[in-house]
């Protein structure tokens, strides 16, 4: 599906919710602005871990690892 599809069915699902079907129910730059205040708060929940810098990284070998207190994640 195009992305425009996709932004277009996500307007319609803001006017199914509301119960305004149709642009003169809920304009299409009122509805642009809730798909884009639900992508904040959605954005502002969640960590999102590529985004966050990588201090150090280490070796190991065996089955114990002392992780550092502010290791937020493990990738290998």
């Amino acid at each position: 599906m195009a992305v425009n599809a996709l932004w277009q069915s996500a307007r319609d699902a803001i006017r199914r919710d509301l119960w305004r079907p149709g642009t003169n129910g809920v304009p299409d730059a009122t509805a642009d602005e809730c798909i884009h205040s639900a992508l904040l708060d959605i954005e502002s929940e969640r960590r999102w871990l590529w985004l966050e810098v990588v201090r150090t990284s280490d070796e190991f070998s065996g089955s114990q690892i002392n992780l550092p207190v502010d290791c937020g994640a493990i990738s290998s």
